[in-house]
């Protein structure tokens, strides 16, 4: 099945390849888990975090902006629904649902990047370390903004490993469609109607009226058997039958 994924998205034209694994041995779904709980647990801070700030312990000195802080808070709450669809989507192997959340994922990347790097162009300067300050303002500044770009690729490198992980499982959904659930009904055999099984059950004589009994058992018979015509218990196989031999001589 990877292979055929593969084989359709180049014979798209498409020149990234999903990925097949995560961190290089390990299932998709797990890797895909790791990044919903993980937006998850950082949509539970921003709405805490903004509760504590706005109504538990309001601080008049605080440098936090209310009005940035409330949308923070909103859009926390907004994305609630998204992620709960995207832990729909990988425990029901629904391609609908994992989909919404990889859409909702990419705004909530962007929004994440234009922030942060205006955060670093306009304040990287100014909360620089007393110790580099010491030695010259430019060159505090040049070694502060270095280190914040290197934290920076870090933190992108992630996101964009995370959001490249839940699109390879996407694909993997879309392309395998039902066969997952195919899958799952052929590994749990289950009897087709009440009864005991048994490892010898069925092999008896047949019976009157044969039906499937139970998967991976001898209870239905290949052949032979059948519901008989008018109660007859005799067939006769030869031609011209015994009864009309005597009448066609």
């Amino acid at each position: 099945r990877l292979s055929y994924i593969r084989a359709l998205t180049m014979a798209k034209g498409g020149a990234i390849q999903p990925l097949n694994y995560f961190c290089c041995g390990l299932p998709l779904d797990i890797g895909v888990i790791i990044v919903v709980a993980v937006h998850f647990a950082q949509s539970v801070y921003d709405v805490t975090d903004a509760i504590y700030v706005l109504v538990v312990a309001p601080s008049p000195t605080s440098t936090a902006s209310p009005v940035l802080t409330s949308l923070k808070c909103a859009y926390g709450l907004a994305g609630m629904p998204f992620i709960f669809s995207g832990f729909s989507g990988v425990k029901y192997k629904h391609e609908t649902h994992l989909r919404l959340y990889l859409n909702w994922l990419i705004l909530t990347l962007t929004l994440d990047f234009g922030f942060l790097a205006y955060d670093i162009l306009q304040t990287s300067c100014k909360n620089m370390p007393n110790v580099l300050a010491q030695h010259g303002g430019a060159f505090a500044c040049g070694v502060t903004r270095i280190i914040d770009l290197a934290v920076v690729l870090m933190y992108v490198g992630f996101a964009v490993y995370g959001l490249f992980l839940v699109w390879s499982r996407c694909l993997e959904l879309q392309i395998s469609g039902s066969e997952p659930n195919f899958q799952a009904l052929l590994s749990q055999p289950r009897p087709l109607y009440g009864g005991s099984f048994h490892p010898h059950y069925g092999t008896e004589a047949p019976a009157k009226d044969p039906a499937p009994v139970v998967y991976g058992s001898l209870a239905t018979p290949a052949y032979g058997g059948g519901a008989t015509i008018f109660g007859g218990t005799l067939h006769d196989v030869s031609f011209p039958p015994a009864g009309m031999s005597k009448t066609i001589v």
